[in-house]
């Protein structure tokens, strides 16, 4: 890279005013507070590495996430890590630095290495689709190959319909019965591939979104929705039995035009939707309309070609920001 000389290592607790000021001036999601990153840090599977790049005045210029977390392979539970949150200082970018593209790809490469290092098995990411055609090619420089796919955005459309067995309800917390309806999903859909969805797990990643109980005739609790506030973005749809999945995405998409004439700071949001492998014939069901956006979804292995070759093809149960 020229005469440009980088250091890569892991966060360390000194770095992290240094890693809160490129939040603040080149994420373009601003500053979190010390309290907040910190919670981020902590998941219920243990610390997120954070991996850095530094400039040879030991200035922090880049950031990325490996969150770790279990995904379930037909069923089968495997130790993996979600790549997020990759930041570049702005003096680096592009514009400027015709370079950037490789100093995040050498940042990419020297934490995956430090994750199979811990431990992880899989490593999986919802990149921004310009990322899509330099996943492809990691290969060639020092990792295996990516499973690549990609899923269409529908907006839902259907309000009229309001039939089934089920109601819904907003919920103020995730309590036992969500544990219930995670152990129900994975007993009836053994097949599928998809990411943990255990209450740890979703205490830790949705508290301030909105929350939506499905309830059956006896007010057991048989699924849930979370959906993205500020967006209307659904971010996870789960139930023990999806029969009736058609009727209740129907019925959520009044639920929701409800909701947000009670909470007119997030009036105007379309009610959208991933198209993932699982819930595309669901969706047939349903009026729909495709928006121009399409969701990228990466999952490459840190043992071996063998084990990429050996999920081509599966069934992907799969939510943005899985």
């Amino acid at each position: 890279m020229g005469e440009k000389q980088f250091i890569f290592r892991e966060y360390e607790d000194s770095d992290l005013n240094g890693v809160l000021d490129l939040w603040e001036h080149s994420s373009g999601w601003g500053r979190p507070s010390e309290n907040e990153f910190k919670k981020w840090l902590s998941t219920p599977f243990g610390e997120v590495i954070i991996y850095l790049a530094l400039d040879n005045s030991e200035r922090i210029i880049a950031q990325i996430f490996y969150t770790p977390t279990y995904i379930y392979l037909k069923g089968k539970e495997k130790l993996a890590a979600k790549v997020s949150a990759p930041i570049i200082q702005n003096d680096y970018r592009s514009s400027v630095y015709p370079e950037s593209l490789s100093l995040m790809v050498e940042l990419f490469l020297n934490g995956a290495k430090y994750a199979k290092k811990k431990g992880f098995e899989w490593l999986y990411v919802f990149p921004a689709y310009g990322w899509v055609k330099p996943l492809k090619s990691l290969h060639r420089i020092d990792l295996f190959p990516w499973e690549l796919q990609i899923f269409s955005c529908l907006k839902i459309l259907d309000k009229e319909v309001d039939l089934g067995n089920y109601y819904l309800n907003e919920v103020n917390e995730f309590s036992e019965d969500f544990n219930s309806v995670w152990k129900g999903f994975k007993s009836n859909y053994p097949n599928l591939s998809y990411v943990n969805r255990s209450i740890e797990w979703l205490k830790y990643k949705w508290g301030d979104e909105l929350k939506i109980g499905i309830y059956d005739i006896k007010k057991n609790l048989a699924g849930y929705f979370i959906i993205k506030k500020s967006s209307g973005l659904i971010l996870d749809f789960l139930m023990t039995d999806f029969s009736e999945a058609p009727t209740l995405l129907i019925k959520l998409k009044k639920f929701h035009l409800k909701w947000m004439i009670e909470n007119s700071s997030y009036s105007g949001q379309d009610l959208k939707i991933i198209a993932n492998d699982f819930l595309t014939p669901i969706l047939e069901k349903v009026k729909t309309e495709k928006i121009s956006y399409n969701f990228a979804f990466g999952i490459s292995s840190t043992t071996s070609t063998e084990a990429i070759e050996s999920i081509k093809g599966q069934s992907w149960f799969i939510f943005p920001n899985d």
